[in-house]
């Protein structure tokens, strides 16, 4: 176990000192020794802090653009901010500044889809989706700084085109920080001009559709696939990417072999990689919207019929399960003939419960009528070893018996955030004591 533990903390060490160190030659103006000596610290930071290494090391790039040009400066500033706004957890963020690194600091651009497969391997559709899409327009915008044009599947060529401004002799920290008349209206507006003349070329925007499409459609085949089928999820992921980046962008031959490449190099990546991954996702806090389903009567039909039961059960899995899917729900686990599944939001989580009681409603499961309860509410989760806890995940549990055959029950929470976005009728049942919930809980019944 001890070994084990060592073992992550040397490979998350290694990984945000190599990032980091190179984040720090994006935009250079450190002399060799200090980026190797700034790599370590921020490397031996994240240890303890994973995020904190590479947020330092993404802020002393935006330091060394602020030297470059004030405005460039202020550009990858925004950029920062707006892949953190977006950015959710450490491996979304390694990601991204690893598509920033593959795009500046290689002679193959087109490598810098990597990170978005590696995501869409990893992660759900829509978290492999806002890789794609922060990465690829975070990489338009810092070439569009340092004056390059747009070309690739990356919208950058290579980085021998870009020159860096030279070290201040004598060194001096004044040196890095902008006037204010740099920002002046004047300034802005002239230096913004060219960049709204870009981002009118429809171009830009079908390349970073393909980063999306990239990340999505790898995420989607690689739920349906294990192991060695990963390599079909990557390969078919960058297809549309490397056709579109042809036909649009003109990629040179060499750039989308390269992307094919590492297509197929990204499944193994991700095997030898997967062990520090899931140590540093055991438990991660987020909002999740939860929902329990539960067989009506079930006891009863074992009891009656065994064989019977384990045909509705596998019957009911085989009518669920594409149902969360569709819906982009994980499925967490099954208890017994309940499933706990999680979703990124309430309205997802409604959809597919008011959808699975409409099948239901429908079509019988091993030739019996069969009706569920559902039971959904949004609040705070804890993922530790493959399993889910926390409010949201207790709350939900009791909100579902309260749910009658073929009905959905949600909590105000969940209510809150869908009124104005359903047609379904919803009845409020009025507060409700649930067992181990300190407050009642309001709670609301779909009939679909």
């Amino acid at each position: 176990m001890v070994k084990k533990i060592l073992l992550n903390r040397l490979a998350t060490f290694c990984a945000v000192a190599i990032l980091s160190g190179l984040l720090l030659t994006i935009y250079p103006f450190y002399p060799l020794y200090v980026t190797i000596i700034l790599a370590l610290v921020l490397g031996a930071v994240s240890l303890e802090f994973p995020n904190i290494g590479l947020i330092l090391a993404i802020l002393l790039m935006v330091l060394g653009a602020m030297y470059q040009d004030a405005l460039a400066g202020l550009t990858v500033l925004i950029v920062f901010f707006l892949a953190l706004a977006l950015i959710l957890d450490w491996l979304d963020l390694a990601c991204v500044a690893a598509s920033w690194i593959l795009a500046f600091l290689t002679p193959v651009p087109a490598l810098a889809i990597a990170p978005t497969l590696f995501a869409g391997i990893h992660k759900s559709r829509e978290d492999a989706l806002k890789v794609g899409v922060v990465s690829g327009f975070s990489v338009f915008l810092l070439s569009w700084t340092r004056g390059i044009m747009q070309a690739g599947l990356m919208l950058a060529p290579t980085a021998a085109s870009y020159v860096a401004k030279a070290i201040p002799d004598p060194w001096s920290f004044t040196a890095f920080i902008p006037n204010i008349d740099a920002f002046s209206t004047t300034a802005l507006t002239g230096y913004y001009t060219p960049l709204a003349a870009s981002l009118g070329d429809f171009r830009v925007y079908v390349l970073i559709a393909t980063w999306a499409i990239a990340g999505y459609l790898t995420a989607f085949l690689a739920s349906r696939m294990k192991g060695n089928q990963y390599f079909a999820s990557s390969i078919v992921g960058v297809l549309p990417a490397t056709i579109l980046s042809f036909v649009f962008a003109q990629t040179p031959i060499l750039g989308l072999v390269a992307a094919l490449v590492v297509a197929v190099l990204i499944p193994p990546a991700y095997k030898f990689l997967e062990p520090v991954i899931v140590e540093k996702l055991k438990q991660v806090r987020k909002l999740a919207a939860i929902m329990f389903t539960d067989i009506v009567g079930y006891t009863a039909i074992t009891q009656e019929n065994e064989r019977l039961a384990l045909q509705i059960l596998e019957a009911q899995k085989e009518v669920l399960r594409p149902i969360f899917q569709k819906h982009g729900g994980l499925e967490i686990k099954m208890i017994g003939d309940a499933f706990l599944v999680e979703f990124t939001n309430a309205l997802d989580a409604v959809e597919c419960g008011v959808e699975i009681q409409r099948t239901l409603k429908e079509q019988k499961l091993a030739g019996r009528d069969t009706k569920l309860h559902i039971g959904i509410h949004v609040g705070d989760v804890v993922h530790r070893e493959g399993d889910v806890f926390g409010d949201a995940v207790n709350i939900a549990a009791r909100i579902e018996p309260l749910a009658g055959p073929g009905e959905v029950c949600i909590s105000r929470q969940v209510y809150d955030q869908i009124w104005n976005k359903v047609n379904y009728d919803m009845i409020s049942l009025g507060p409700k004591e649930l067992k181990n919930v300190q407050y009642p809980t309001e709670v609301y019944r779909i009939s679909p």
